[in-house]
Order: C-alpha cells, then sequence, then structure tokens
C-alpha cells in the first residue's frame, strides 16, 4: 500500500469520491467526502502496482450547485504525490 493525498483544487467546497483501480473489485476509498476550499489534503492509502504506481479514478461535486459535477478516470501516481480534484469545465 502507499499513501497519496487528495487536494480540493477548487474554488469552492467538493463531495469527493475515490476509486482504487489496482484492487479487483476497485476500491472505495473515499465516499463523498467533503473537502473544504483551502482545506488540508486528506490521505489515503491505495494498492500499488508492480512499477510502484497507483490507479485512481475520482468524482467531484460541488456542494453549492450539485450539477457541477466531474468524473476522471485512470489517474496514476506515486507515494505520497497528489491528486488535485477541481470541477473547472463542469
Amino acid at each position: 500500500m502507499i499513501n497519496i493525498n487528495i487536494n480540493n483544487d477548487d474554488p469552492n467546497d467538493l463531495f469527493v469520491s475515490v476509486t482504487d483501480n489496482n484492487t479487483m473489485p476497485p476500491t472505495l476509498k473515499l465516499d463523498s467526502q467533503r473537502i473544504n476550499h483551502n482545506s488540508n489534503p486528506v490521505g489515503i492509502q491505495v494498492q500499488e502496482d508492480g512499477n510502484g504506481q497507483c490507479n485512481v479514478s475520482w468524482t467531484a461535486v460541488q456542494v453549492s450547485d450539485p450539477t457541477k459535477t466531474k468524473h476522471v478516470d485512470n489517474q496514476q501516481r506515486s507515494a505520497n504525490q497528489s491528486v488535485d480534484v477541481d470541477v473547472f469545465g463542469a
């Protein structure tokens, strides 16, 4: 297992879900957790592959306007790297 950080890179508060795609079946690691703008990143543990990389998908929903959502599949990161989530362009 490796640690990664989920960082709110949006000017608004978000509800964030993160799925670990390196497990079979894929495992939900965050389930609509609120991450406020300018808050500290949320650390989670995910399964690494043979190259030490994780593979995660995430969904972000703006707290003040739930019609603004964004989903990103298959982001790869190494240990202690950040996944920046936002709803820009949603």
